[in-house]
């Protein structure tokens, strides 16, 4: 059985356990469940290489599942072995481990993940984007600073000598043929982006950069028209201010009130498609210490007085609970979780979930939950 022909009654039930174990977006289900398929194809290639193929002339050490794995059910067993023993399977199996052979670019990041080694990469520099060829490289050092043959190394000396030649400022990273392209020598697979890891597809990967890149020149002419604007309003500001307060013949001056302006006179950073911000949560908010991050999306809404999702409830609850935090009012309220609480979680852990938020909480304590009545 392949994971695409799991009944999607049992990909519900995974999709469920894991809601109760961990705060999950609704958003995220189909990323849970591509994630949930990997160990279940990782442990029938485990039950092949470890029992079925060392005993394929063994038949009758196959009869039953492995004590180990006492759960699996004497019929499933039976019918996964008769598979796996088939002609069918076995050209297949030889196929992959042919093409697995051929492979000469072995990554050494094991569970880091690309998505982890892209974080450590921008922690140890300024810049925001991080170029996938940059990353390609970093995925295949060694222990020892090195890499693993003279193919990788060759590889890694065009990036080099293609990155020299290629100005900074051009367009050539978002394109399919960018710099690591050009250094494999190999075109991209419309399934993967190499350099990227799982779940990024070609047309996701360089649609949204393209996109992303095609609009920096509007953005600086929005900026700039941004700060002729803010200009006349500061200046229309100072004007008011000079303006006397009070004509009562006691005072022998104009009354001005002195304010400090501090007026944004341009975006700082501007937030990319697909991007997000990451800050951290204190134990105190919730009970529990975790990261959280704000989309793209979220900010638009809310700017656009739109429908708010759960992400932002939880940034205007850390703001609430950043107002009172080390005074005494801090004590007196209780903040609950909205994404515990949310309807993409059942109905039983919504209760289970707030229940034990109110079991800490004391009597003379106010409780704060988002409700939506509908």
């Amino acid at each position: 059985m392949s994971w695409k022909s799991v009944p999607a009654e049992l990909k519900d039930k995974i999709f469920t356990t894991v809601e109760a174990a961990f705060v999950i977006d609704p958003r995220s289900r189909k990323n849970v469940l591509q994630t949930a398929g990997i160990p279940f194809c990782q442990f029938k290639n485990w039950l092949t290489t470890k029992y079925i193929i060392p005993h394929k002339d063994e038949p009758q050490l196959l009869q039953v599942p492995p004590e180990k794995y006492s759960f699996i059910e004497q019929n499933h067993w039976e019918e996964f072995v008769r598979l796996r023993l088939s002609e069918t399977f076995q050209e297949k199996r030889k196929l992959q481990q042919d093409r697995r052979s051929k492979n000469k670019y072995n990554h050494r990041i094991s569970r880091k993940g690309y998505a982890n080694l892209k974080e450590e990469m921008k922690e140890g520099s300024n810049e925001v984007y991080v170029d996938r060829a940059k990353m390609w490289k970093k995925a295949r050092v060694n222990k020892q600073g090195q890499y693993d043959n003279d193919d990788i190394q060759q590889v890694v000396h065009k990036i080099d000598e293609i990155s020299m030649n290629t100005d900074s400022s051009s367009v050539n990273r978002h394109c399919s043929n960018d710099v690591l392209t050009q250094a494999l020598g190999t075109k991209e697979h419309n399934d993967r982006v190499r350099g990227i890891g799982g779940y990024v597809t070609l047309t996701t990967y360089f649609h949204s950069v393209k996109k992303t890149s095609k609009d920096e020149a509007n953005i600086l002419v929005e900026n700039e028209e941004l700060r002729r604007r803010v200009s006349e309003f500061e200046a229309q500001i100072r004007s008011n201010l000079s303006t006397p307060l009070s004509t009562h013949r006691s005072c022998s001056r104009p009354i001005v009130v002195e304010v400090d302006l501090s007026i944004l006179r341009y975006a700082e950073k501007v937030i990319e498609k697909d991007s997000s911000i990451t800050f951290s949560l204190p134990a105190d908010l919730f009970g529990v210490s975790r990261k959280t991050s704000v989309l793209r999306e979220d900010i638009v809404d809310l700017c656009n007085m739109n429908e708010v999702k759960t992400f932002t409830l939880v940034v205007y609850m850390m703001y609430l609970y950043s107002s009172v935090n080390g005074s005494k009012e801090s004590m007196q309220y209780v903040f609950v979780d909205p994404s515990l609480i949310s309807s993409g979680n059942t109905q039983e852990s919504r209760i289970r979930n707030l229940c034990s938020r109110l079991m800490v909480s004391k009597p003379d304590q106010v409780v704060l939950a988002p409700f939506n009545p509908g």
